[in-house]
């Protein structure tokens, strides 16, 4: 009977004959082509009619296009800071901000006998890696197989002015107004 050893030495011999024996294909580095991540959303041919008319009711100031959002088109208003609450556009900044406060404070939980500079080093790179809060657009949309003629685009471009109105009279004072388009329009 053979020993543990004389069988790995017969092992080594078989395969070395089988490798011998079996031709090895040329290995060529294989090409990739870069991938390419489609974007979710897409933007789409928008009417001459439907942008005439969104500049009409809403203003120029207002975005206004037809996007694709997964696979449905919708058209899109995009309302322009001014008209935004300024409590809701200081809530996301005052978040940014509790959240570099945060770092802050953990840097100095986690090592208290942190240096002011090595405090200050690690800072800077939270900064340079976080430099400007994230501020979410103001965005109505409204699907285009729900706007059949340019009369259903009037009737919903009149709402959203008219939900922004109200949003305004709400959240702003008579001082903090805007003085354009938007503002003529709630004199009426």
């Amino acid at each position: 009977m053979p020993t543990n050893t004389q069988l790995e030495q017969m092992v080594k011999e078989l395969s070395a004959k089988l490798e011998a024996q079996t031709p090895q294909p040329a290995v060529q580095p294989v090409q990739s082509e870069p991938v390419t991540e489609e974007p979710s959303i897409e933007e789409t041919y928008c009417p001459p009619a439907y942008k005439e008319a969104a500049n009409k009711i809403l203003g120029k100031d207002f975005g206004f296009g037809v996007e694709e959002i997964g696979s449905q088109e919708m058209v899109v208003v995009t309302v322009p800071d001014k008209y935004r609450d300024r409590k809701q556009l200081d809530a996301y900044l005052s978040h940014w901000k509790g959240k570099r406060k945060l770092y802050e404070n953990e840097l100095t939980r986690v090592n208290p006998n942190i240096s002011f500079k090595d405090k200050q080093d690690r800072l800077a790179e939270y900064d340079a890696q976080n430099p400007d809060p994230v501020i979410p657009k103001d965005q109505r949309h409204k699907a285009m197989s729900a706007i059949k003629t340019v009369v259903d685009l009037n009737k919903w471009l009149l709402l959203v002015r008219q939900n922004i109105k109200k949003e305004l009279a709400t959240a702003k004072s008579p001082d903090e107004m805007p003085i354009n388009s938007l503002q003529d329009e709630l004199a009426n």
